[in-house]
């Protein structure tokens, strides 16, 4: 099973997607406009959340983490999700910076931004169910309980 399977998923919670979106300034791999907004896990991540796909072999930088979240600000987005093959940051100090990115953001904005890696997909694909896993990562940036 592939990315694509996990954003099927998605569709069945979230009932509007658009693909690639183009603005003048940038791409969004995913946009999906969140109806069900009482279901209790979906209800936290707010009306539109932004998806973005990378399909690298290195990890994901601060500097990207910055990016999509400037694109979630911009958009007023509460919640985005990066997918990513190994998550964010090529190093220990990075993969602090990263989570303190995170955490700022939510602690200053009100805005989420979970990470999905590719082994979160294959155990997605495996059965494990994609809301708990995110509300996992929301829980972490909340209370500041990084686990990784």
């Amino acid at each position: 099973k592939t990315k694509k399977d996990v954003l099927l998923y998605m569709r069945f919670f979230c009932r509007k997607l658009v693909n690639n979106k183009i603005t003048r300034d940038y791409e969004i791999d995913l946009i999906l406009r969140n109806d069900n907004q009482a279901h209790p896990v979906l209800g936290i991540f707010g009306r539109y959340i932004l998806v973005e796909a990378k399909n690298w072999k290195k990890k994901v930088g601060v500097e990207q983490v910055n990016h999509f979240l400037s694109k979630m600000k911009f958009h007023d987005c509460k919640c985005g999700i990066l997918i990513s093959k190994n998550g964010s940051s090529t190093s220990k100090k990075g993969i602090r910076y990263a989570h303190l990115t995170k955490l700022k953001e939510f602690h200053r904005y009100g805005q989420i931004m979970m990470e999905l890696t590719l082994r979160d997909l294959e155990e997605i694909s495996g059965g494990k169910n994609l809301l708990s896993i995110l509300l996992e990562r929301y829980e972490d940036i909340r209370f500041d309980a990084f686990s990784k």
